[in-house]
């Protein structure tokens, strides 16, 4: 009898202890209330463009339409927090009884908000290695008819900070035919951003580029100004950039340009639809006008489209456009363009 009574107390205590270190670690976890009923709980990473990305303990790594989410519970209280208004808030989001909306939680009191009017939200961890973000995408083909193979690669990372930031992208197009390897176009770019004030950011970046096409080996070019995030809404973002770059190049005939100096004027736009049919535009556009080489205009472009023909079928389109009025060898190209298109069956 005794016995019997002593494996029913460790038995409740272990219960009770595994029921406990169970509710502790939900606790330390966000939680994401869908519109259907489901609910998802793991880790807020970030917000932007209309989708949410949340590391779920069941499934892994989602990207969640904010139309299918009613509303939201954040563990962490280290959010920042930018609304379609221009405000900023640094704080956590707590569940209303609102469906579609949240409730932004600070030292100072709350804010009751639309989840759509949440243009980006960043989880800012206490961990460095925890605020990147990041991928890498490759591909190869090869057609022995012609005996032309190209290899094209990619790959960024994002570092987020309370009010800094830092990116890193690089890109590549090489060509492979019987008996030469040629690097035919290549970007680097590291950049800085610290947000000055609410819409006003500054900017350091380090570029380099090589582009065949256009008669450059290699150019190394330093930029710094300052931003403006001109227009936000529920659906669409419009920001504005100018400043001052320095740039070295050297031409594929070798001959060099060890000091150009440019005025850069550019705007970037993102659209996103997500009501049928869905529907996303981001398009980065970057002006340079000579000053030491006065006349000489540069442009360099990056759009993607993506649209759902039907449910769970998405068509997208990706091009990168180059041009130099004054390409550094006379007798190149002025123009530069890739594009490549996509079905992708989800």
């Amino acid at each position: 009898m005794k016995r019997t009574i002593k494996q029913s107390v460790f038995t409740f205590l272990f219960l009770l202890i595994s029921l406990m270190a169970f509710a502790r670690e939900n606790l330390q976890k966000d939680t994401i209330f869908l519109r259907n009923g489901e609910i998802l709980i793991g880790d807020i990473k970030n917000m932007r463009l209309g989708m949410l990305s949340f590391d779920s303990k069941e499934v892994g790594l989602l990207d969640l339409k904010i139309s299918k989410i009613k509303t939201i519970n954040s563990s962490s209280d280290t959010l920042r927090i930018e609304t379609s208004d221009k405000a900023i808030y640094f704080g956590a989001l707590k569940p209303s009884s609102k469906p579609g909306w949240v409730y932004i939680v600070m030292k100072t009191g709350s804010h009751h908000i639309e989840i759509g009017n949440i243009n980006t939200l960043l989880s800012l961890r206490p961990r460095f290695w925890d605020n990147f973000t990041g991928n890498i995408t490759s591909g190869f083909s090869y057609s022995r008819s012609s005996g032309i193979g190209q290899l094209n690669f990619s790959a960024s990372a994002i570092y987020t900070a309370k009010r800094f930031g830092v990116s890193i992208s690089g890109s590549g197009i090489s060509s492979i035919d019987t008996s030469t390897f040629s690097r035919d176009r290549e970007d680097l770019n590291i950049t800085g951003s610290y947000n000055v004030k609410n819409m006003w950011y500054g900017v350091l970046s380090l570029q380099y580029q090589r582009n065949l096409q256009l008669s450059i080996a290699r150019r190394f070019q330093q930029l710094g100004g300052v931003g403006y995030k001109i227009a936000f809404s529920q659906n669409l973002q419009t920001m504005g950039i100018g400043g001052v770059s320095i740039s070295q190049e050297r031409s594929t005939t070798g001959n060099d340009q060890n000091l150009l100096c440019e005025i850069p004027l550019g705007f970037s736009i993102n659209y996103f639809k997500f009501s049928h049919p869905d529907m996303q535009i981001s398009s980065q556009h970057l002006f340079y006008v000579g000053l030491t080489q006065w006349g000489r205009v540069r442009y360099d472009s990056n759009t993607t489209f993506t649209w759902e023909l039907f449910k769970n079928f998405d068509f997208s389109l990706n091009l990168y456009l180059s041009y130099d009025s004054r390409p550094p060898d006379p007798d190149s190209e002025k123009t530069d363009y890739v594009w490549n298109s996509r079905g992708t069956n989800l």
